[in-house]
């Protein structure tokens, strides 16, 4: 291995015809770039879309209003069932499991818009009545101000946090919103903060241009009653999402005399069973580039081989004759594989530094943007980890190998007097 003179023939036979020995290495070195930069893509792709949910707690779900299918105790079917703001409270009094319990009420229901006003602009925008715990559940975090809080909720202040969005539309550029009043429905709220949020698509759109009021103050300014919109539960970290889901509308059902069986009474959103889809997914993306990547890489080493069947092919009279003088078969075939590792090594290494430089250069991730218009949040800081570079550099060994074993075969066959024939 370390024998100098084995290197100087190497270097002699590869740069002999360094136009082919250059096309040999280009398909190695793609091959391995492929990798690298597809490795670099699915990363950068699962952490956009992962910082999406970064405050969006794992293990939350959420309930609405339903229909029931199933008569039950004297009730006939066909009944709204709509969440009432105790529900909340019995969930988190009555199920251990449960960490959490919100009640959310949306002026004008789930997705509505209503008229806000402020001097002589009026624009739609949704409107939410929320506690001050919704904060640690969602995605959502203060670019100004603070967000509402217990003495607003104790004291039925007519507080506001609106959405960035909301704030373009409202203020002009550069105009400080905080303390500033505007009109929802003809009742006054007085601005107390900016919010954003990590989230993407059209959830990002829906943050971006809500405003957020205190529950307590919105029931009163805007007659809401008892009823909410929908209950935001979380559970704790080692609670089964799925079973704590089930516990939470099988409590439900009880508390307001609907069929157990009837599961069609409260509409629900399982945010594990979204969690687990995208870690499966990403899974799944993560096996196709390896799948790919391994694909390049057996086509450069199968180009690799081919060549070196040609090198071997021109050293008829050399090997002849080596072996005629005493040469043992493994010095011939150690040599020939020690050239097509040296060749796939040295390829294949550089391939890999050059995608790790243009994926850590940033230059891939301007890339993307820069065809998304700057405006995609869902691809964030590519990178290639420790792991992937040394599985990268193993195969990288093994394919040279495996693409100098048959070249070194035929050299070992070719028998003395053969080779002293040829010309």
């Amino acid at each position: 291995m370390f024998d100098i003179d084995k290197w100087t023939e190497i270097y002699h036979v590869l740069s002999k015809n360094r136009l082919r020995t250059f096309l040999t290495g280009f398909g190695v070195f793609s091959g391995v770039f492929t990798l690298i930069i597809l490795l670099g893509t699915g990363d950068g792709f699962e952490k956009g879309v992962k910082q999406g949910f970064s405050r969006v707690a794992s293990n939350s779900f959420f309930i609405w209003k339903g229909k029931t299918t199933m008569a039950y105790k004297g009730f006939a079917p066909g009944r709204t069932i709509t969440p009432k703001i105790s529900d909340p409270v019995t969930l988190k009094q009555r199920i251990p499991e449960v960490k959490t319990a919100y009640p959310r009420v949306s002026l004008g229901g789930f997705g509505g818009a209503n008229r806000v006003v402020r001097g002589a602009i009026s624009e739609a925008f949704p409107v939410s009545g929320d506690m001050p715990g919704i904060y640690d559940v969602y995605s959502i975090f203060m670019k100004q101000g603070r967000f509402i809080n217990q003495g607003d909720m104790n004291e039925y202040r007519k507080v506001a946090v609106i959405g960035e969005r909301v704030k373009e539309v409202l203020f002009q550029e550069g105009e400080d919103p905080i303390g500033q009043m505007i009109s929802i429905k003809g009742i006054y709220f007085k601005i107390i903060g900016v919010s954003s949020t990590n989230s993407t698509g059209s959830r990002s759109e829906r943050d971006l241009e809500t405003i957020y009021v205190p529950i307590s103050t919105f029931q009163k300014a805007f007659n809401s009653g008892q009823k909410i919109s929908y209950i935001v539960v979380t559970g704790y970290d080692d609670a089964n999402a799925e079973k704590l889901l089930d516990d939470c509308l099988t409590t439900l059902r009880f508390k307001n005399s609907i069929h157990p069986e009837d599961t069609f009474a409260y509409g629900y959103f399982n945010m594990a069973k979204t969690f687990s889809s995208i870690n499966l997914l990403f899974m799944s993306i993560g096996i196709l580039i390896w799948i790919v990547g391994i694909g390049t890489l057996i086509a450069g080493a199968v180009g690799v081989s081919n060549i070196m069947l040609i090198v071997v092919s021109e050293r008829t009279q050399e090997f002849g004759v080596r072996r005629a003088i005493g040469a043992k078969p493994w010095s011939i075939k150690s040599q020939v594989i020690l050239e097509s590792i040296f060749l796939t090594t040295v390829a294949g290494i550089l391939g890999f530094i050059v995608g790790a430089l243009f994926i850590e250069s940033g230059a891939m991730e301007k890339l993307i943007h820069h065809f998304s218009d700057g405006q995609s949040k869902i691809f964030l800081n590519p990178a290639v980890n420790f792991k992937v570079a040394f599985s990268a550099i193993l195969m990288i060994v093994f394919f040279g190998a495996l693409s100098g074993l048959l070249p070194a075969r035929r050299a070992i066959k070719i028998r003395p007097v053969d080779a002293l024939r040829s010309e």
